[in-house]
């Protein structure tokens, strides 16, 4: 089983702790020129996965900030969280995303959520992913149940654009400079098979292809067997089709 998530006791730990954490050097003119978005709608965004009542406890969910241009990279990219009152460094993984600090004072506020690049370089996701697990052993039907809470999630979101995909597999990602990635499927029979890893992007719609991926699709209605990976990856991603 996956190492269960609780999102609401680490958001109120968040609460508390913010200030430690997110709170660095602060440099506003860095950010003067930068994408943003209003921290009252990405909020709002982010709240409705914590007030989904359907299964969810293998998902995450995080604002990201995603490539557009493709001679562009994430090196040197910073999201901030700027109003009078606050001033907070939100620090981005290897995949663009963050925490999302859920402050009242910055919702009262309507501080903005600022990057130091323009938005003709990027642009803001909120993105569902999959857990991981450091031990690297994924149950195939634990995967396939994943990709189904983030499949169910999104149809609750927009319902038209998802009414009619279905759920095809998994994408593990890892940092592109990663050179002893190994991902191998075991059946019940204990037969091990290598995933092929090539490179590509951390999320559908996504083409930025700054990844190393392996993907692991799901074989007709019944799962047996595990994935296993020497290396935690940087997310798991659900595919659809």
């Amino acid at each position: 089983m996956f190492k269960k998530i609780y999102p609401a006791l680490a958001l109120a730990l968040l609460s508390i702790f913010s200030a430690a954490v997110f709170a660095q050097s602060f440099d506003s003119a860095e950010f003067k020129d930068g994408a943003w978005v209003s921290y009252r709608d990405a909020y709002r965004k982010m709240i409705s996965f914590e007030k989904y009542s359907g299964a969810k406890q293998f998902l995450q969910n995080n604002i990201r900030i995603a490539i557009i241009d493709k001679k562009s990279s994430l090196d040197g990219v910073k999201l901030a969280l700027e109003s009078k009152k606050t001033h907070l460094n939100l620090p981005l993984d290897p995949v663009g995303r963050a925490v999302f600090p859920m402050l009242k004072a910055a919702y009262d506020e309507n501080a903005e959520l600022r990057v130091n690049r323009s938005d003709n370089v990027v642009k803001f996701e909120y993105r569902i992913s999959i857990a991981t697990r450091p031990d690297g052993i994924y149950d195939m039907a634990d995967l396939r149940n994943a990709c189904n809470q983030a499949l169910h999630y999104l149809r609750y979101q927009d319902f038209l654009k998802y009414s009619l995909k279905q759920c095809v597999g998994v994408k593990f990602v890892y940092a592109k400079d990663q050179n002893d990635v190994s991902l191998k499927m075991t059946n019940t029979e204990h037969v091990l098979t290598t995933l092929a890893v090539a490179d590509g992007s951390a999320f559908e719609n996504d083409e930025f292809n700054a990844f190393k991926v392996a993907t692991f699709k799901f074989a007709g209605s019944v799962d047996k067997g595990q994935v296993v990976s020497n290396d935690v990856p940087l997310t798991i991603s659900a595919l659809f089709d």
